[in-house]
């Protein structure tokens, strides 16, 4: 399919959408059988066969997206189905803005996008031949090949535009990460509605979770992991966190490492529950040691220790809070896809990206100095930090920087933690 015949098809699949929505509000909303009722339900039933005819992947995936929203409390659930519907719009417009300016269905961020989808056009292909002679490993070539597989399957499962699935299975992982960004608000503010209920607002409005959901790369995933995990750690469920553990090894290895670490940390933060500034430090320099000694031992990790460098560890401590804020253009390599200038531009349609991290900064500060009464939002923002400072310290060390793309992972969670932040700067109002 040329890029111009599966833009008009999304517009038309779009547009059936509407319909689509149109209509189950119109059933909702009659109260008595009647012509005006039924022509809804008509063009319901028309609008799934299409649908399921045209793009049967991505109808599904909208479908369960919607189906998403019978987890929320009544009131919200509008809410985040009007939200729902605004990413597929957004989806649509800026397939038509790649086509126009760059002549391709993917917006040129990142050209990873571009391994990614021939990784899975390749199981695609391999799955048509036989579903039970396909090589992964051939294929991907990486042991993180999770996020390929799924698109294989979706793919071979939809016959095919890899793109358009995939840009529908991220909206669709986006719309989890909102679910359990409100799940882990409502468990560490669990009388306060207008806080849950902002929550919902945001991570489903996120341009920077939006922007990422419309590119084909793991990075929406991989954040829905991140929520999850620490929704599991909050909750006690240890089943959960051992199966988001588990996933999160196939999606990114060091990702789950760093969760079996950060399960060992919230053991030990549940039995001192109020550490000193020197049994901080203490801490802090046995998980160096520990990491130190598993590139003796581990032989496939030894090449880091090379890294684990006085003058590493002191350029990463200069450049972490930078990059943190997201001003890691500063840090620019040169050849980079983007220019400094393009990438401001990006960054201009995110402005989250700023002061996001910015306010789950100040809260941390706060909860160190001892002045947030909440214990489970402090224990929250310790261990997230302490997550984002050991994948940001490992990024460093692969790439000589960390991009803001590599702290979106995190986003949701640092919404829920910057919340509170909001409530007090809008006048702390509680509203059971």
């Amino acid at each position: 399919m040329s890029q111009h015949s599966s833009t008009m098809a999304s517009v038309t699949f779009f547009t059936c959408r509407i319909w689509l929505v149109v209509g189950v509000w119109w059933v909702l909303k009659g109260e008595a059988f009647s012509v005006r009722r039924i022509l809804p339900v008509v063009g319901l039933v028309i609008s799934f066969v299409f649908g399921f005819i045209v793009a049967p992947i991505p109808t599904l995936l909208f479908a369960l997206s919607g189906a998403l929203g019978l987890f929320f409390p009544q009131p919200l659930r509008s809410t985040y189905w009007i939200a729902t519907l605004a990413k597929y719009g957004l989806s649509l417009l800026i397939q038509l803005v790649a086509v126009y300016y760059w002549n391709s269905q993917i917006i040129p961020i990142n050209v990873d996008q571009h391994w990614y989808l021939n990784n899975i056009n390749s199981i695609c292909h391999q799955l048509q031949s036989g579903v039970f002679g396909v090589n992964y490993r051939e294929i991907v070539g990486i042991h993180n090949r999770l996020y390929d597989i799924i698109g294989g399957w979706l793919t071979f499962l939809n016959g095919g535009d890899a793109v358009g699935v995939m840009k529908h299975f991220n909206i669709f992982v986006a719309n989890g990460i909102v679910l359990f960004g409100y799940l882990i608000t409502r468990e560490i503010y669990p009388r306060e509605y207008r806080l849950q209920r902002m929550v919902v607002l945001v991570l489903a409005m996120m341009p920077s979770i939006n922007l990422y959901s419309m590119l084909v790369l793991r990075d929406v995933l991989l954040a829905l992991c991140c929520s999850v995990f620490f929704f599991t750690l909050l909750k006690k469920k240890v089943i959960g966190t051992i199966l988001v553990i588990g996933l999160t090894y196939y999606l990114r290895l060091q990702f789950a490492y760093i969760m079996i670490m950060i399960v060992l940390l919230d053991v030990f933060l549940e039995r001192n529950p109020s550490l000193s500034r020197s049994r901080v430090i203490g801490l802090c320099l046995a998980a160096i040691a520990v990491s130190y000694a598993m590139t003796m031992i581990i032989p496939g990790i030894g090449y880091l220790r090379q890294f684990l460098r006085l003058e590493t560890i002191w350029k990463f401590t200069l450049s972490f809070v930078p990059s943190l804020l997201s001003l890691d253009f500063l840090f620019l390599p040169s050849g980079h896809e983007l220019s400094v200038r393009e990438l401001l531009f990006f960054k201009a349609l995110t402005p989250e990206v700023f002061f996001l991290p910015l306010f789950a900064l100040s809260s941390l500060i706060k909860g160190l100095r001892g002045r947030e009464s909440n214990a489970k939002l402090v224990r929250l923002m310790i261990l997230v930090f302490v997550f984002v400072s050991v994948f940001a310290f490992g990024y460093h060390i692969e790439y000589g920087a960390v991009f803001t793309r590599f702290y979106l992972t995190t986003y949701p969670v640092l919404v829920v933690i910057a919340v509170g932040r909001w409530r007090r700067l809008s006048g702390g109002k509680v509203v059971t």
